[in-house]
C-alpha cells in the first residue's frame, strides 16, 4: 500500500513543482514585459522632448545640446558650419490660405530641408517660421545645400498646388566664426537677417559675410 500511495502521490508533487516553476516563469515573465514598457515610455517620453510636433523635425531644445555636443567633441580641431534659416513669405501665406494650410507648408519645408543635407546633419525647426541646421562639417554637404534646397523647395499641397516659397540662410562656421554656440547662432542670425534685408538684390543665394 505504502508503494502504492508514493505512486500515486508522485503525479501531485510532479504537477506542484511545475505550477511553482511555471508561476515563477509568469512572474519573471510579467517583470521584464513591465520594464520593457517602462523603457519604452522612456524611450517616446525623450523622443517627445527632443522633436518637433507640427513638422516632426528636432526642436530648438534639442538642437542646441547637439551642437554644444560638437562642440564639446571638437573644441580644438574639427570644422562644421550652422545655418539659421527663416521662411520670407510665411505671412502672406497664412493670410491667403489661412494658417491650416501653413502648417502644412511649415510640414513641407521640414522635409525639403531633411533631403537637402547629409545624413549626420541635425535639422531643426527652430520657431516659428525658422529652422536650424547643424552640419557636422564645412565641406561638400554645405557646398551642395544651396542647390539641393533649391530643387527640394518646390512641392505642391494638397487642395492647393505648387507653393512658392522663399528662404533666406544665414551661415556661420566653426571655428572662424567663434566657438560657442551662443556665438556661432548669433553670426548665423545675423547673416541670415542681412539675406533678408537684401532679398530682392541676393535671391537665391546664400549670405557668408
Amino acid at each position: 500500500m505504502e508503494g502504492i500511495f508514493a505512486v500515486g502521490t508522485y503525479p501531485w508533487v510532479l504537477g506542484g513543482v511545475l505550477f511553482y516553476t511555471l508561476g515563477a516563469v509568469l512572474s519573471l515573465a510579467g517583470v521584464y514585459f513591465f520594464f520593457l514598457d517602462v523603457e519604452r515610455t522612456i524611450a517616446h517620453l525623450k523622443k517627445e522632448a527632443e522633436t518637433d510636433f507640427l513638422t516632426g523635425l528636432y526642436n530648438r531644445k534639442y538642437f542646441i545640446k547637439r551642437l554644444e555636443d560638437t562642440l564639446y567633441k571638437y573644441p580644438s580641431h574639427g570644422r562644421f558650419a550652422v545655418a539659421i534659416l527663416d521662411l520670407d513669405n510665411m505671412k502672406e501665406i497664412n493670410d491667403r490660405l489661412g494658417h491650416q494650410k501653413g502648417d502644412e507648408v511649415l510640414k513641407a519645408v521640414g522635409g525639403a530641408l531633411k533631403k537637402s543635407v547629409g545624413p549626420e546633419d541635425i535639422v531643426a525647426r527652430y520657431g516659428g517660421d525658422e529652422f536650424a541646421i547643424l552640419f557636422r562639417s564645412d565641406g561638400p554637404e554645405v557646398k551642395k545645400f544651396p542647390e539641393r534646397l533649391a530643387e527640394n523647395l518646390v512641392f505642391k499641397i494638397p487642395g492647393i498646388g505648387e507653393i512658392p516659397v522663399s528662404i533666406s540662410v544665414g551661415l556661420a562656421f566653426y571655428p572662424d566664426d567663434g566657438q560657442e554656440s551662443g556665438t556661432l547662432v548669433a553670426v548665423a542670425d545675423r547673416r541670415m537677417y542681412k539675406h533678408k534685408l537684401n532679398l530682392h538684390k541676393e535671391k537665391d543665394k546664400m549670405v557668408y559675410t
